[in-house]
């Protein structure tokens, strides 16, 4: 209250010389403490509150942006509460009692008004003086102690309007904080769920094509005080009030800044980069073996065929590829002694996907009535066997007649492979683009992951990188989503781009991971013969 009033006016009551308006005088100092004190206090009382409520925000933001600021706010903000409610009552009884002081001191003024005016009147007056002086000095200290009085009622007043008002924020922060917290905890009983959900889905899914070795993982990502630091968590939100303003955020939005957060931590990192190398590096010999065996089982061919009796005419033999992160990987060795030799082929090949690896087998081709339940096949087959020219293995010859008698085909068409210009266009609306981690991804709304923001990954080498781009059907949602951007952008806005695109794809545009050097050298050159079309197909083609 003394920040918003002086106790005491600044000039003092002294007058009362003509007694004859002495009610009047009194009356009009009075009039001018209570206007002038209005008036100051109104200033200093808006002044102050605005202070005030900047100050308790900064306070909460500075508790809750801290470690068990949630809880902490909520204990800071229900101790300020409980203190103004007791100050306000302070204030009330305060006030009661005020108000009867300036009741008694009004009927004070009043009487010794009337009785300094009856003494003054008439010859007894003068043999008065004393008396009279000494009335008036009274009086003068009465009114200076209404004064005194006003200026304490309004400090009263306005003390309850700033504690109500103050009171009234501190209550929508404890309404705030405690949206803040139950949004956290739903956010984290959903982020408890979904690990769960994720975690007994993978050690309980059986997939048939599938060795999931991450399974031995899953109960070890553990987080330990030093693994995040709070700060850097709040320094990556970008909110004016971090923490506080979850509020008014989403759980979904809130649950993004923690995924965003957590998943570039050192401890992610090193799970979600882990190679299969490393995996594998943990296991023994004999484990190795036997996941190559299992690699080996999982791939036979899904038709079971069978020979039921006849002649085949040459042993069915079998070719297995084992695509490994690098030809240099210690796995190779698990493999010795798993295939027939002299009747099993296999040949390494680098596939360059650190997290996987990959056993393709094929067995060669066998008649049509070899296959289980196809044998009724075999007449037909022999029929046409006779017959050099017959189209055998492919086609009813019936058919093949008469797609020459009426020019039709019932091969497939063969698409315009839109391939190239797709993926440089993928790169010019950055639905292609290279990760911190140097690696290439994709943006896609069909194989991409909604916990990842729908980014697909790729690999680091760009001719790899591509080749999955085509192989693994992107182009067709690629294709699709280029027309929609071009569509938006408008005619004239698609010919500025393509006219930058022609000036200086590869500096602006292609994201090249590798430098000038090393494109020149043998183990670079299919990224380089890629590179070479992209910016052939930018300065001819476009």
């Amino acid at each position: 209250i003394d920040s918003l009033l002086n106790p005491t006016p600044h000039s003092q009551f002294s007058g009362l010389d003509d007694v004859s308006d002495m009610g009047n005088e009194i009356q009009a100092y009075l009039n001018n403490v209570d206007s002038t004190a209005q008036e100051t206090i109104t200033q200093n009382y808006t002044m102050r509150l605005e202070n005030v409520a900047d100050n308790l925000q900064k306070e909460v933001n500075a508790i809750i942006n801290r470690n068990n600021g949630v809880g902490n706010t909520k204990s800071f903000l229900n101790d300020l509460k409980g203190q103004l409610d007791i100050f306000n009552e302070e204030m009330k009884i305060e006030e009661l009692e005020l108000n009867a002081t300036k009741e008694n001191l009004n009927q004070q003024i009043e009487t010794s008004t009337k009785f300094i005016q009856g003494i003054s009147k008439g010859v007894g007056s003068i043999l008065k003086k004393g008396e009279i002086r000494n009335a008036k000095q009274s009086l003068s200290e009465t009114v200076n102690q209404q004064a005194v009085t006003i200026h304490e009622l309004f400090r009263r007043e306005f003390a309850q309007n700033f504690f109500n008002t103050l009171s009234r924020a501190v209550e929508k922060h404890i309404e705030n904080v405690h949206t803040v917290e139950q949004r956290l905890k739903n956010v984290q009983s959903s982020a408890i769920s979904a690990a769960n959900s994720l975690a007994n889905s993978a050690s309980t899914r059986n997939k048939i094509f599938i060795i999931d070795l991450h399974k031995q993982d899953l109960n070890k990502a553990y987080p330990s005080p030093d693994d995040f630091i709070l700060a850097d968590l709040i320094n990556s939100l970008n909110l004016t009030n971090n923490i506080y303003d979850f509020y008014q955020s989403s759980e979904e939005v809130i649950s993004n800044y923690f995924w965003n957060y957590s998943k570039g931590l050192p401890k992610a990192k090193s799970f979600r980069n882990k190679s299969i190398d490393e995996v594998l590096a943990g296991h023994s010999p004999e484990a190795k073996t036997e996941i190559a065996s299992q690699l080996v089982n999982k791939s036979k061919a899904l038709w079971q065929w069978s020979s039921q009796g006849h002649e085949v005419g040459h042993e069915i033999f079998d070719y297995f590829v084992i695509g490994l992160p690098s030809l240099d990987s210690k796995f190779k060795e698990a493999f010795e002694g798993l295939t027939e030799a002299g009747k099993t082929n296999i040949e390494f090949v680098n596939t360059g996907v650190p997290n996987k690896i990959t056993c393709y087998r094929m067995e060669a081709a066998v008649p049509i009535f070899g296959v289980q339940g196809l044998i009724e096949y075999e007449n037909d087959y022999k029929i046409k066997l006779n017959r050099p020219s017959s189209m055998s293995y492919h086609m009813d010859n019936n058919w093949h007649t008469n797609m020459k008698r009426e020019n039709f085909s019932i091969w497939p068409k063969v698409r315009e492979d839109k391939s190239l210009s797709l993926w440089v266009f993928g790169f010019v609306y950055k639905l292609i683009r290279l990760s911190e981690d140097g690696k290439y991804e994709i943006y896609s709304l069909d194989k991409g992951d909604a916990l990842e923001d729908y980014w697909f990954p790729l690999t680091e080498y760009r001719d790899t990188s591509f080749d999955l781009f085509k192989n693994e059907g992107f182009a067709e949602e690629m294709e699709k989503s280029i027309d929609k951007q071009q569509n938006e952008d408008g005619e004239i806005r698609t010919k500025e781009i393509v006219n930058l695109i022609k000036e200086d794809y590869r500096n602006k545009y292609a994201q090249l991971n590798i430098s000038a050097d090393d494109l020149k050298k043998a183990p670079f050159r299919k990224i380089a013969d890629l590179i070479r079309s992209e910016i052939n197909f930018t300065k001819v083609e476009l």
